[in-house]
C-alpha cells in the first residue's frame, strides 16, 4: 500500500484484544487504538493529526464493534479525511436531517 512504508499495521490480534486489561491506549496501527478506561470498559478511537490538531473519532464500544470492523470504519475515516471531507460533520448533518424527519413524521 502506498504511502504506508515503514508502518505498523495491523499489530493487535483478537486473543490480545480480548485478554487486554490495564488501562491505557493498544495501538493498532495508522491511528486505530483499542481504549481501555480505569473502569475496565473497552472501546475503539481513531486519532489522526487534522489541521496541526489531534482528533479523536469513537468508533464503538468493544462489545459491539470487533476488531476487523474497527478497522473498516477507520479506513473510511481515512478516506473521508484524504478527499477532504470532514467525518464530524457528515455525522453532524446525518443525525439533523434524522430529526427533521422524525419531526416530520409527528402527527397530532
Amino acid at each position: 500500500m502506498a504511502g504506508t512504508a515503514g508502518k505498523h499495521i495491523n499489530r493487535l490480534l483478537a486473543r490480545k484484544v480480548a485478554t487486554a486489561k490495564n488501562p491505557g491506549l493498544y495501538a493498532d496501527g495508522d491511528g486505530l487504538y483499542l481504549k481501555i478506561d480505569e473502569g475496565g470498559s473497552k472501546s475503539w478511537i481513531f486519532r489522526r493529526d487534522v489541521g496541526g490538531r489531534i482528533r479523536k473519532y469513537g468508533l464503538g464500544p468493544l462489545h459491539a464493534v470487533r476488531l476487523s470492523d474497527a478497522r473498516d470504519r477507520a479506513d473510511e475515516i481515512r478516506r473521508m479525511l484524504c478527499d477532504g471531507i470532514d467525518p464530524r460533520e457528515v455525522r453532524r448533518a446525518e443525525r439533523e436531517a434524522a430529526a427533521v424527519a422524525e419531526a416530520k413524521s409527528i402527527t397530532l
